[in-house]
Parts: structure tokens; sequence; C-alpha cells
């Protein structure tokens, strides 16, 4: 059992520059703190390859469960890492991030729940059950439920001098129910272009029920009154997807279960500018 480490916001776990480590059966728990949004329960970052972490329970972590992230924009990506078959509950702050550096990464057979709903009124660096950015990452198997915010979402953005890509990865047969806000977001934020750094991504065969449980605001997954389930938008209204298209992402046989008519399916957007707001919802479409 690793419990109670607050001291600079280490990480319960680090690896840097690992490589074929186990991380196995351990109780991780109250790590870092909520005020200094700092503490993982694991960090893997500096090329580390090949690790698997696995039947961890981690809980109460000031900024996730578990990150793979860098330290520096020039440091190598960290590949074939594994994180399976964890049990997830942090009230504190946010669950598995998969920053810019992590490249076919697997996460799978993971119950996640409660992430960020006891966040002592601070505001955590992600709310979500998983969010990723990388390249070429798996999110499948998992069962994610009663988050603050999102279920699962992607996400493209510059952090630390690096601009962080969100490609190429693969989000399939995830189970989400009872969060805040929409279950499944596909985002690029700021200054990448997004067919370039937001592309390619598939979303398919997932299920969700019963989530927005924020109300009636953006971030409980509203817009124009009405609650989409899937997200697919930029914010920078200067940096869009070429027209016609959403840079190769693919959104489709997701089984959302509407419980009430002022829920819909799929919402792609762009933020207010030059105009305003171009978005088209569809409360109707299977996807």
């Amino acid at each position: 059992t690793l419990d109670g480490l607050a001291s600079g916001g280490a990480p319960g776990v680090r690896m840097n520059g690992a490589s074929a480590c186990w991380v196995v059966g351990n109780t991780i728990q109250n790590i870092g703190t909520r005020a200094a949004n700092s503490g993982d329960g694991f960090y893997v970052y500096g090329a580390s390859h090949d690790n698997y972490i696995l039947q961890n329970t981690i809980t109460a972590c000031g900024h996730s469960v578990g990150t793979i992230s860098y330290l520096t924009a020039g440091e190598g990506t960290s590949d074939d890492n594994v994180i399976a078959y964890n049990t997830i509950t942090n009230t504190w702050a946010g669950g598995f991030i998969l920053n810019g550096k992590a490249n076919r990464t697997i996460v799978e057979c993971n119950a996640i729940s409660d992430s960020a709903t006891n966040d002592g009124g601070y505001d955590p660096g992600t709310e979500s059950g998983i969010q990723v950015q990388g390249t070429d990452n798996i999110v499948r198997y998992n069962r994610i439920w009663g988050c603050d915010e999102q279920g699962i979402s992607l996400q493209a953005y510059s952090f630390g001098g690096y601009m962080q890509p969100c490609t190429g990865n693969h989000v399939y047969q995830n189970t989400i129910y009872g969060c805040g806000a929409m279950p499944l977001h596909l985002v690029g934020h700021g200054t990448g272009d997004p067919d370039t750094y937001l592309a390619n991504n598939i979303i398919e065969n997932n299920l969700a029920w019963a989530n927005h449980t924020k109300g009636a605001s953006e971030a409980g997954g509203q817009y124009s009154s009405v609650y989409y389930m899937v997200w697919a938008y930029t914010d920078n209204a200067g940096l869009v997807w070429n027209a016609g298209t959403i840079g190769g992402n693919i959104i489709r046989n997701n089984l959302l279960a509407r419980v009430a008519s002022t829920e819909g399916y799929l919402l792609i957007a762009r933020a207010a500018g030059d105009g305003g707001a171009d978005g088209t919802g569809d409360t109707d479409a299977d996807v």
C-alpha cells in the first residue's frame, strides 16, 4: 500500500525511462493535494516502454490516478504500455490521462467511478474518467460512471512547449453512465491545426445512458437547449477542420440511450467568432 505521499506532488509510482516493469495488485491512495492539483497514482514518462499497470486500487489523488506524459517537449514517446483491470475511485480529480507522448497504449477493462466529484472547491486539471491525447492508443472495455464531467475525452492542445497530437486513437466498447456531462468528447484547443493534430480517431460501439447530471450548462453537455451525448468541435474559430470534413475522425455505431426529448446524439460545432457559432446538431441519427 502506498498511502499519503503529499510532499511536492510526488506520484505514488514514478517510471522514467522504464521498460518491461510490472505494477500489480497495489493500493495507492492519498497522493498529492487537491488544492495544488498535484499528485498522480502513477506517472510514466521519459520514453518508458512495455510496462504493465494491472489490478491496482487507486483512490484520492490530487491530479490523476495515473498519467503517461512528459517533462520536456523534446523527450521521446512512451510506447506500448498497458493499463488494465484497475479499480479507480478518485473523487479528488481525474481518472487516467494519456498525454501527447503516449503512443500505442492499451487502456482496457478498468472500473472508473466518481472522478472529481469531491474536489474541495478547487479546479482539477481534468474531471473525466479517461482523457486521451497522443497517438494510436486503444481505449476499450472500460466501465465509467458517476464522473463530474465527461466519461472519455479526446483532446489536442499545447502544453509545456509541445503541441500534443490526438491522432489515430481507437475508443470502443466502453460503457459510460451517470456522468455530469457528455459521455464522449472530441475537442481541439488553442493553436494546433485540427486537420493535423485532431484527426483520424475512431469512436465506435460504445454504450452510454443517463449522463448530463450537471444540468443546463455547457459543463453539463448542453448546447442551444439540447443535451448532446457526443461532442466534436474546436474552440478556436480561426482553426477549424477543412470544409465538409471533421479531420478523418469517425464516430459510428454507438448505442446512446435518450432519456428525454431534450437529448440529442451528435454535436459538431465551432466556438463563436468571425461571424458566430457554426454548428450542426443531430437529434435522430445513430452515431
